[in-house]
């Protein structure tokens, strides 16, 4: 983002007042007027010295929902003199400055990679006048973000002072939107490149330099460059103090994997990655749903040595492939290409230990999609580790059931993974809820609520780290955030989207003082379903989350193989493993789809219960359903028979003794007879009758 200073800002606040007076023309809809006079008023109020009063009104404007174009246009005529004061301000006044620059940076997303006009606009900051440069500068950053501040990277080495010292002043004012270029420089052999670079990046001091810079003061051969490292570090953040570039490395990369809103700023250019070339930054262009994973994964391989950055990086390349399928279960191919097959092998090459360290990374940090994907290359690798058998007792569903899943295939029969297939037979919907609260007390309790009401809770305990998982995979159904945390606006949960969570329905909660001011301005817009004052019960969390939950879709389909999966492999499960979840199995005997109730059949089957008896046999007489199942359920009746001392009623056995000896269906009729063959309770008459091929009266 371009630089601006509090003293600038006030400089040009009559000439902000001028520009906000002709904000708008006769020919803008009804709408976009009374947000641009709205935005008027607001900004009168805070040169005036009335900020509280201005606040409550730029507040009323996010909600309003402008749109990327009008924020745009309020930020380049006059926004960028009233936000650079709020941004120093802090607080509400901050967050409130953010979500109105986040809305304008969507607004010039299409603008920015456009190398023709880049170019033109650098050329004219580097030969330029002070006034031509300073302009040039603004354009860049306003329009093209870190495309505009990567071309003057390259002159960072040049043979030319003037053209040096140029290349210094625009990075230097471009400042957040050139960090990331230059820290591609970082890997330059060129010693003159290093210390202009770590120079330009003490002066911006942003702390997502640090890992960079310190490796240049641990690994430069140059005295000049290592002193200009330690001067940056000292202005970033006090090199004395700071740990190893190792270190700092694999704390950003935690930090990027979560997408921290740490690490993340408004203007931020969120398509591409930046690498060293040898002359120039270059970017590699990655869906903007991935480049936090990407800016994880550069830093984990510059620290490699450090076992974390093993873990983190395999987390990373996991939650890609979680990423990439949750885009395509929800038909949201256009926001990610195909996985990577490469990935497998990335995933494959990092063995059991890594791989459960990786698990155990991603479990602790809340990201489900990645552990399920970590323990799916576990299974293929014939793994059982303790971070597998940790996982059985994950919060998430889908961890859990995807443990069991591994850790089975293992020849793992124990209660924990028999209990865990059982629970996933009863599966019909995978569901997801993320609770973003800073007030401890009604977190735990709304997520206990929740939690025992079959959801997939996810937690945050604070806006920025919610707003993050909210744009983690998998997709939220519902996201629970208070109103009023202080680092997040409840606008960017509700008006900011992407395929995570364009489905996904809000459940504001906040304090009784404040709910009614809040439903006034937010209640029926957006996807804002329900508005609940503290303290909030159980049973209204519950209700407000059941009524507010979306059309199932993908989650049906997750739900489904998981319970296809979980019925395969208890059909082959030993019968002594199967007791824990006889009731399971016979409540799953209700389930209509095929491929589950095949296999509940099997279990059944081996297990033997006799009150089990009743269901399986309706199936089998059950003249609409397929064969296959027809048989599987004689087959279970067989099971079941064999371990009959006394006869069943006869609306069990009856159907069997009538298909063993007039079924035209040849396969239904000789699975009748394995079932009466395997039958102790059978008289010797009975027996006789069958097999002169006629059923005893």
């Amino acid at each position: 983002m371009f630089s601006f200073s509090v003293s600038d800002a006030l400089a040009v606040a009559p000439r902000a007042l001028l520009a906000l007076l002709v904000l708008g023309s006769a020919a803008a809809p009804l709408r976009a007027q009374a947000v641009e006079q709205k935005f008027r008023t607001g900004a009168d109020l805070y040169f005036r010295g009335k900020v509280d009063e201005a606040l409550k009104v730029f507040q009323e404007v996010l909600a309003e929902n402008p749109s990327n174009e009008q924020a745009l246009q309020l930020y380049g005529q006059a926004g960028k003199e009233v936000f650079a004061l709020m941004l120093v301000k802090g607080g509400e006044f901050e967050t409130t400055a953010k979500r109105f620059l986040e809305l304008a940076t969507i607004a010039r997303k299409e603008k920015t990679d456009d190398a023709a006009t880049i170019s033109a606009l650098v050329e004219k900051a580097m030969s330029g006048s002070y006034v031509d440069r300073r302009d040039a500068v603004y354009e860049l950053s306003a329009n093209h973000g870190e495309y505009g501040a990567a071309p003057f990277v390259a002159f960072l080495g040049d043979e030319s002072n003037e053209k040096r010292v140029n290349a210094v002043y625009c990075l230097t004012q471009l400042s957040g939107d050139a960090v990331l270029p230059l820290l591609a420089a970082l890997n330059s052999d060129d010693a003159r490149v290093l210390r202009n670079a770590s120079a330009c990046l003490g002066a911006i001091g942003d702390a997502r330099a640090l890992a960079g810079v310190k490796r240049v003061l641990e690994a430069s051969k140059n005295a000049v460059s290592r002193a200009a490292a330690e001067d940056a570090l000292r202005k970033i953040g006090g090199a004395a103090s700071l740990p190893s570039s190792t270190d700092l490395h694999v704390d950003a990369a935690k930090r990027q994997f979560r997408n921290d809103q740490s690490v993340t700023k408004p203007f931020d250019t969120k398509d591409a990655v930046w690498t060293w070339d040898g002359k120039a930054a270059v970017a590699t262009k990655v869906p903007a749903v991935l480049r936090h994973l990407r800016l994880a994964e550069q830093h984990c391989l510059e620290a490699l040595e450090n076992p974390m950055a093993t873990a983190i990086l395999l987390a990373s390349y996991a939650a890609e492939k979680a990423t990439l399928a949750a885009a395509k279960a929800m038909g949201a191919e256009g926001e990610a290409p195909e996985a990577d097959a490469s990935l497998d092998v990335k995933l494959a090459s990092g063995g059991a230990a890594g791989l459960s360290a990786a698990l155990t990374f991603a479990l602790e940090n809340d990201a489900p999609g990645a552990a399920v994907e970590i323990l799916k290359s576990l299974e293929a690798a014939g793994a059982a580790t303790d971070a597998m058998r940790a996982a059985l007792g994950s919060g998430y569903k889908a961890v859990r059931y995807q443990a069991a899943f591994a850790l089975s295939m293992t020849g793992d029969s124990s209660a924990e993974v028999v209990g865990a297939l059982g629970e996933a037979l009863g599966e019909d919907a995978l569901r997801t809820v993320l609770v973003a609260d800073d007030k401890s007390e009604s977190r735990n309790s709304m997520s206990a609520a929740l939690r025992a009401a079959g959801y997939s809770v996810i937690t945050a305990d604070s806006g920025a780290l919610g707003f993050a998982r909210a744009r983690t995979v998998p997709p939220k159904d519902v996201v629970v955030v208070r109103a009023g945390m202080a680092d997040v606006t409840l606008d960017q949960f509700i008006y900011d989207s992407d395929f995570r969570t364009s489905a996904a329905a809000m459940v504001v909660v906040a304090d009784a003082a404040s709910l009614e001011g809040l439903k006034a301005m937010y209640e029926g817009k957006g996807k804002v379903k329900a508005l609940l004052s503290d303290p909030v019960a159980a049973d209204a969390i519950c209700e407000a989350v059941k009524a507010a939950l979306p059309d199932l879709n993908h989650e049906r389909a997750a739900a489904l193989a998981a319970a296809e999966r979980a019925a395969a492999i208890l059909g082959h499960a030993p019968a002594e493993s199967l007791a824990p979840v006889g009731g399971q199995l016979v409540t799953a005997l209700a389930r209509t789809e095929e491929t589950v109730l095949g296999g509940v059949l099997r279990a059944v089957g081996h297990l033997g219960a006799s009150n089990a008896a009743p269901a399986v046999a309706a199936i089998f007489a059950d003249g609409g359903r397929s064969e296959a199942i027809r048989v599987a359920a004689a087959d279970a009746l067989g099971g079941i028979f064999g371990k009959m001392t006394t006869a069943p009623a006869q609306d069990v056995v009856k159907p069997v003794l009538d298909a063993a000896t007039g079924e035209s269906n040849a396969a239904v009729r000789l699975a009748a007879g394995r079932a009466l063959g395997a039958a102790t309770f059978l008289g010797a008459g009975e027996r006789a009758a069958l097999l002169r091929g006629s059923a005893a009266k």
